[in-house]
């Protein structure tokens, strides 16, 4: 089992970007460092940094004004129950060049599209339930926007709670423009420890096997993931398709992981089958979400 960072990292020393390569070595024979020996290492080395961010939280009472951007209050709904191990997993797969000419018609990127699509297909799911809590959803962002490419947690608002498509990209936006911006004015060494201390609540809770019995610290996961613009082959065949299955944990009954590669987006959202039944229907809703967009564009624009 990978992380997202690793897992990349190992397709591209597995794979190549000229076909007509056909001894690849296989990927037990690959050298690679995993990413979270490196981090480890980093904040080892930033002491200084974890200990100036340890007594911030402690004044804050570990409620993480940097990365929460203004966020007060977290709902509680289906994906925060206790999981049992039954699982499934659902794809959904986009043209970059869509997102990106739906982005550019309503002054956003294809990112923040992305996040969009998810979040009106969590609005149309639990709606479907009756279970659409009053509040936005909160997603946990593993973000790499940094230049020096350094991964921290933002917690985003989903704007779930918003009928209206425009408001609803509108809060997404926002919530990870002001995430971002706090995090990018930080040293390399404050943004790790910064970080690592947002994270600390949910890992102590995991450990100690509480998660979902206290208040949800987010709703859900979303991880961006990037293995490159060129297609990749294996002894000559071509890498058609990558959807990444990422992992859930205790309290966190979906998580979804959206990888780039080669013009298009994949993307694998991966749920906790008892507290989330039919979840294709939110990769079909996600495809409806992007159709209803594209017409609400072309409507404005006649």
């Amino acid at each position: 089992m990978l992380d997202g960072a690793d897992a990349m990292q190992a397709l591209r020393l597995l794979l190549d970007t000229d076909a007509k390569q056909l001894d690849s070595a296989p990927m037990w024979q690959q050298t690679m460092k995993s990413s979270s020996s490196r981090r480890a290492q980093s904040l080892l080395s930033d002491w200084p940094s974890l200990l100036r961010a340890a007594r911030g939280q402690l004044r804050e009472g570990f409620s993480p004004a940097l990365s929460w951007t203004g966020i007060k209050r977290v709902p509680r709904s289906a994906l925060n129950n206790r999981l049992t191990s039954a699982r499934r997993f659902a794809t959904q797969q986009y043209s970059v060049q869509r997102l990106r000419s739906a982005g550019a018609a309503l002054g956003a990127n294809e990112e923040e599209i992305m996040y969009y699509l998810i979040a009106s297909a969590l609005r149309r799911f639990f709606k479907e339930y009756n279970a659409l809590p009053a509040d936005p959803l909160i997603a946990l962002l593993a973000d790499r926007s940094r230049k020096d490419g350094m991964i921290n947690p933002l917690f985003i608002r989903l704007g779930t709670q918003h009928a209206d498509r425009k408001k609803r990209l509108e809060e997404i936006r926002r919530s990870l423009r002001i995430a971002r911006q706090q995090f990018t004015a930080l040293s390399a060494a404050d943004a790790r420890a910064e970080g690592t201390m947002d994270a600390l609540p949910y890992v102590l809770r995991q450990i100690f096997k509480l998660d979902h019995r206290l208040a949800p610290l987010f709703n859900l996961g979303i991880s961006r993931l990037q293995l490159g613009e060129q297609p990749l082959y294996l002894n000559g065949s071509k890498l058609e398709a990558v959807f990444p299955m990422p992992m859930l944990l205790q309290g966190g009954a979906m998580n979804i992981a959206c990888l780039q590669y080669a013009g298009s987006w994949h993307v694998g959202l991966c749920g906790a089958r008892d507290l989330l039944p039919h979840l294709q229907r939110m990769a079909v809703y996600m495809g409806l979400s992007l159709d209803e967009l594209e017409v609400m564009i072309n409507e404005q624009a006649a």
